[in-house]
C-alpha cells in the first residue's frame, strides 16, 4: 500500500479496535469483519500490526486433522473443531501445508463441468438436478461472497449419461415422424414409463420409447 493509500484508508475507530481485541482470538477474523464492516484481509492485517496472535504453534495432530478435513468441511467448521480462528485455519492450510484451495481432487467447478460436457450452465443444472446430484460449495477464503459451486466429476458423467439415455416426448415424436398425441397416448398405457412431472418436460428412456413403438407395430400386424 502506498503512502497516499495509507493516508486515505479509513482509520480504525475505538469501537472497532475494542471488537478486534476482544473477539479476534476467540471468534476469528470473519466475526470481526462482520461486526466492523471491514474486509476479512483488512482485519487480519490490522491484527498482525497490533500484535494480536492466536493460539500457540500448530501441533502434528492439528495438522493431520486439518489435512483430513480440508475439502470436506468448511473453514468455519474446521476452525470450530480445532478451536482456532478461521484466519488461522485458512493460513495454515494454504500457506504452511500447501493444501489446494477451492476445487478438490475428483471435483470440478460447475463452470468447468458445463464447458467439458458442452451444456450451458442452466441446462447442466437441470441435468444434475434430474439425477439428484447435490452441488457443493468449494473450500474458499472465509468471508467470500462469491457463489461458486463444485461437483464430483463422476457424478457429472453419470448424470449426463442418464440424461442422454432419455428423450422428451415431443422430441422423440418429431425424430420418428409421428404425432406428439399418438406417442403420449402410447406411452401412457406402456408399463414402466416414468410419470410426467408437473411443470417439466416429460422425459422417457429411449429404450422404453422404442420398445413401446415396436410392440404397437407387432399388434398392428
Amino acid at each position: 500500500m502506498t503512502i497516499r493509500e495509507q493516508l486515505l484508508a479509513r482509520a480504525w475507530t475505538t469501537r472497532e479496535l475494542r471488537i478486534l481485541r476482544s473477539s479476534y482470538r476467540s471468534k476469528g477474523a470473519a466475526y470481526v469483519a462482520e461486526r466492523t464492516g471491514r474486509a476479512f484481509k483488512a482485519v487480519c492485517a490490522k491484527a498482525a500490526r497490533i500484535g494480536l496472535k492466536n493460539r500457540p504453534p500448530w501441533t502434528d495432530i492439528e495438522n493431520r486433522r486439518l489435512r483430513n478435513w480440508w475439502g470436506v468441511e468448511t473453514v468455519a467448521a474446521i476452525a470450530s473443531k480445532l478451536g482456532r480462528s478461521e484466519c488461522a485455519v485458512f493460513h495454515q492450510a494454504g500457506e504452511v501445508l500447501g493444501l489446494k484451495r477451492g476445487v478438490q481432487s475428483g471435483q470440478e467447478s460447475l463452470k468447468a463441468a458445463a464447458r467439458r460436457t458442452g451444456y450451458s450452465h442452466e441446462t447442466l443444472c437441470r441435468v444434475l438436478a434430474a439425477a439428484g446430484v447435490r452441488l457443493k460449495r468449494p473450500v474458499s477464503e472465509p468471508g467470500s461472497k462469491r457463489r461458486r459451486f463444485v461437483v464430483e466429476t463422476v457424478d457429472v458423467d453419470d448424470a449426463v449419461a442418464a440424461w442422454n439415455a432419455t428423450e422428451t416426448v415431443n422430441g422423440a415424436a418429431r425424430a420418428r415422424g409421428i404425432s406428439d398425441d399418438y406417442l403420449r397416448a402410447l406411452l401412457e398405457r406402456t408399463p414402466g414409463v416414468p410419470p410426467k412431472l408437473a411443470g417439466k418436460c416429460w422425459r422417457v428412456p429411449t429404450e422404453i420409447i422404442d420398445r413401446a413403438l415396436a410392440g404397437e407395430k407387432r399388434r398392428a400386424a
